[in-house]
């Protein structure tokens, strides 16, 4: 009897939920490194965010995208 539906999907769910956990993991992480050169860059009174790197810093996420073979709505993300 084949397997019904909910089974066949249940070891994919379960995978995307895990994925997505460690996903959260790393932003977490991300977060408090970004936090970390915020109060470095505040204790020698620079700017924590330069409007002027922004194009230079979502150009470096687009190539990391296309090196990392992202799929096309990721490498997309990264465009706006």
């Amino acid at each position: 009897m084949a397997d019904s539906l909910d089974d066949r999907l249940k070891p994919l769910r379960d995978a995307i939920d895990a994925i997505d956990g460690r996903l959260v993991e790393l932003l977490n992480e991300r977060a408090r490194v970004a936090s970390a050169v915020g109060r470095i860059k505040h204790e020698v009174a620079r700017p924590c965010s330069v409007r002027s790197a922004r194009p230079k810093c979502y150009a470096r996420s687009r190539r990391r995208a296309r090196v990392r073979s992202a799929r096309p709505p990721c490498r997309t993300s990264f465009a706006r």
